[in-house]
């Protein structure tokens, strides 16, 4: 995995989280511009009505990727990237969102299996939660990958560094800031935000890695806000009430690359109580575009954002999801992949 700018998101996650896996080269491929397979909302009456099905070319395969939500940019970004590199192969990719919903992305995944796809890609929201059903539609021999997160019962997985580790690994960064940038503070004299959340079983996780800085570092008192982690706009106002209370605020550590953006957007505002920017420091988990130039403009004090964990460029992580899918793709077994994931960080693009 690099760490050189143009070819490191170093996510996921992000996916992790990383978001994804770091294994692989390349530099970040441009999004593509269609839009992902629109996703299916629950009818009235609460039942789940099955992903429009879509036709596979004359012998290609069908693929189902189901996604927790596609309301970041993130992982629309992923998912068009993989999409495309699997139609490239002459198979149908089918990208659809449970928006958060462990029920709803089960019945999706039975509807998936009832409709003739031949494989199915689970971003999972509980891949315990998912277990029984993977391996009920395994054995009626559709393969399914386990994407971010293994699930038990499918037939590979494509991970990096669990969630708990990529909390950890951002706790560390966040350690290194403040010890650079306050190395005369005393014992609680640092208040540090902690963006946490309880959305998932994968958000505690690596909320709990993140608040390892409390014990890392004596300096840290902690102030800690629950948020759902696809909601910007509950992350900003999160971080708005924080700073009007405590203006004193040092750090804010963000269970998410969504949230960092919403944080660091809040902060940098003209309504923000932050008057000197070199004094305060954002970090998060995810990578995108987007975070790599707010990254690289808190080196000028002009963003906050100073670093994240990613799991590898959105072109790496593709390079990995095709050595998972090509195997099967040629009509063998879908395989498993491993990787790592990385701190970015404005010493990361020079």
């Amino acid at each position: 995995m690099k760490n050189k700018a143009a070819k490191i998101f170093v996510v996921l996650a992000v996916v992790a989280a990383l978001l994804a896996v770091a294994v692989g080269c390349g530099s970040t491929p441009a999004p593509t511009t269609a839009a992902p397979a629109e996703t299916t909302a629950a009818p009235a009456g609460g039942e789940t009505e099955a992903p429009a099905e879509t036709e596979a070319p004359a012998g290609g395969k069908k693929i189902a990727f189901n996604v927790p939500s596609l309301g970041n940019d993130f992982m629309v970004a992923v998912s068009n990237a993989m999409k495309e590199a699997i139609e490239a192969q002459g198979c149908t990719f089918q990208i659809d969102s449970c928006d958060g919903d462990v029920t709803k992305q089960t019945d999706q995944i039975e509807n998936y299996a009832q409709m003739g796809f031949d494989a199915i890609v689970i971003w999972p929201v509980n891949a315990d939660g998912l277990a029984s059903v993977v391996q009920r539609i395994e054995a009626e021999g559709v393969q399914c990958l386990g994407f971010t997160n293994a699930i038990d019962g499918a037939t590979a997985s494509m991970v990096s560094a669990d969630d708990y580790g990529m909390g950890e690994a951002e706790a560390d960064m966040a350690n290194d800031w403040i010890e650079k940038t306050f190395p005369d503070a005393g014992n609680g004299e640092v208040k540090v935000l902690f963006i946490a959340s309880s959305s998932t079983p994968e958000a505690v996780q690596r909320s709990e890695g993140i608040q390892t800085l409390i014990e890392k570092n004596p300096k840290v008192t902690a102030l800690i806000e629950q948020i759902d982690w696809n909601d910007p706009i509950g992350a900003r106002n999160t971080v708005e009430n924080a700073l009007l209370v405590n203006n004193d605020i040092k750090c804010i550590c963000a269970v998410n690359g969504t949230t960092g953006v919403a944080a660091n957007s809040y902060v940098t505002s003209a309504n923000s109580p932050i008057t000197d920017l070199s004094q305060i420091g954002i970090f998060c988990v995810d990578d995108t575009e987007e975070i790599d130039d707010l990254i690289k403009a808190s080196e000028a004090n002009t963003a906050a954002l100073r670093g994240t964990v990613s799991m590898g460029t959105i072109g790496d992580t593709v390079h990995d999801f095709m050595l998972a899918m090509q195997p099967f793709i040629d009509g063998g077994n879908i395989e498993t992949i491993h990787g790592s994931a990385f701190p970015i960080t404005p010493e990361s693009f020079k």
